[in-house]
């Protein structure tokens, strides 16, 4: 094995040096000819009006590095080779409508991306972190996979897409994505991904920019499938549009995410699903679509025409839906107490709904009726679960702070029905145990004790059972 070597880049260097730290070369380009498997190219202050380009592949155990040292910049990335390497940089000043600031295209297996600053700078139509899409659909192998995108910043993305992402098993862990306008923020194709602790913060209305805003985002208009994704303990905060649009048109491989974990507050619009085997586990809701005053989530059906067979098809349901331990408080129109959790419509089978919290306005509750999700005669205008709680405090630490932990008392303790067959840890990756808490966080004793906290304890409605579809 050859012995790893560091080349370095100088605004002040000449691309006829020899990469040294006494003689560095002059630009990104040259360095990254110059680093083989193992090397690490480090670029010294300034900005570098170029893309940074892979030129060959990394190895296993020798990932090609590109360390900006937190004071460098360049125009834009282009990342096609696997075993890459990338951190401590700065990517912003690209233009260009419809392109990519930071692109992992075909090939780029492997990489790593941690500590990098993306920032479109509201250039409108510029996305800020793309996957190519496989050549082949609707899944491909050359699609980047297996990457890890860990602690980084993106903002400043307007009228497009935030992050766009295909491939399978590829992870995006612990980013900051914040202040984008008209903007989804992120679009999710490709298999078994997992996007986990991220925050999402400030999607705002830009006057003139159309664009159909969404938390997250997938279609089968391009035939590509998105399938067995999982979104945990992330947060969103603020979106001037849709938690989610979730259709598969023609493709019947689209389906099969989680979301567990999460809190989703102050979202506009509402989780429209018309695909099969959508799970909600143990989320937050606070203040979600109270613009629309509907429910939360709605589960459905499309019908599309295939083009190439001239006729519908069928594989446009939310069948076998499960919405578990969550929390749902004031949501939907806080005038009306028919709205704010979630809607199930009556062609969908297999469907689960039961040990959800939900309170309007006030703590109120909500209208209860007598049928359950999969019931003859379920009314989707009121609530009715056999182990949920209607009404009440949750017994948030400190609601107007968003810290949406548990104090003591809280009625959610408990009172929630014991999924560790499937997951085991709360939004902190506390260990939950055997009485599941309601909501994105498990009591932890000691970590919320304030003094005074009242809390009175709801009842809840009898007739207890529980049936959970596979």
């Amino acid at each position: 094995m050859a012995k790893a070597t560091t080349y370095y880049v100088a605004l002040d260097g000449n691309d006829a040096h020899p990469g040294t730290e006494l003689q560095p070369v002059r630009t990104v380009a040259k360095g990254m000819q110059l680093a083989q498997p193992g090397d690490t190219v480090l670029l010294g202050p300034g900005y570098y009006n170029e893309a940074l380009v892979a030129v060959r592949d990394g190895a296993a155990n020798q990932y090609i590095t590109v360390d900006g040292q937190g004071v460098a910049t360049v125009l834009r990335v282009a990342v096609g080779k696997p075993y890459h390497r990338l951190q401590n940089l700065t990517v912003s000043g690209y233009t260009t409508k419809n392109g990519k600031l930071l692109n992992l295209a075909r090939g780029g297996h492997y990489c790593v991306v941690s500590n990098v600053v993306v920032d479109v700078n509201m250039a409108q139509g510029v996305v800020g972190i793309s996957w190519e899409n496989p050549s082949t659909k609707p899944f491909g192998p050359d699609a980047a996979s297996n990457c890890l995108l860990v602690s980084n910043r993106v903002t400043g993305v307007l009228g497009t897409t935030v992050i766009s992402v295909y491939g399978a098993s590829n992870r995006l862990i612990g980013n900051y994505i914040h202040d984008v306008g008209a903007a989804d923020f992120m679009r999710l194709w490709g298999e078994t991904n997992w996007i986990v602790g991220n925050t999402f913060s400030n999607n705002f209305k830009v006057e003139g920019v159309g664009n159909h805003v969404d938390f997250i985002q997938t279609f089968g208009n391009n035939q590509f499938g998105s399938w067995g994704h999982v979104l945990e303990g992330n947060r969103v905060v603020k979106v001037a549009g849709q938690l989610s649009q979730l259709e598969g048109n023609v493709v019947p491989e689209i389906g099969y995410w989680t979301f567990r974990n999460n809190l989703f507050i102050d979202i506009d619009l509402q989780a429209s699903c018309s695909v099969p085997g959508i799970a909600y586990y143990n989320n937050t809701f606070l203040r979600c679509n109270q613009v629309n005053g509907s429910h939360v989530l709605g589960f459905g059906s499309r019908a599309y025409t295939d083009p190439a067979r001239h006729h519908t098809i069928g594989t446009n349901y939310a069948h076998g839906a499960q919405v578990l331990n969550n929390v749902f408080l004031d949501c939907g129109d806080l005038a009306r107490d028919n709205r704010g959790w979630y809607s199930v419509s009556k062609e969908i089978t297999n469907c689960v709904a039961d040990y959800n919290f939900v309170a309007k306005n006030g703590y109120g509750a909500v209208k209860q009726g007598t049928k359950a999700v999969g019931e003859d005669g379920y009314d989707t205008l009121k609530w009715f679960e056999y182990h949920g709680i209607n009404g009440g405090n949750p017994g948030f630490v400190d609601e107007g702070a968003l810290d949406l932990r548990l104090v003591p008392n809280s009625p959610l303790l408990g009172a929630g029905t014991n999924l560790s067959f499937l997951f085991g840890a709360d939004k902190q990756g506390a260990m939950r145990g055997s009485h599941w808490d309601i909501g994105a966080f498990q009591f932890q004793p000691g970590a919320t004790d304030r003094p005074g906290a009242e809390v009175p304890r709801p009842s809840a409605p009898g007739g207890l059972r529980l049936v959970l579809h596979p």
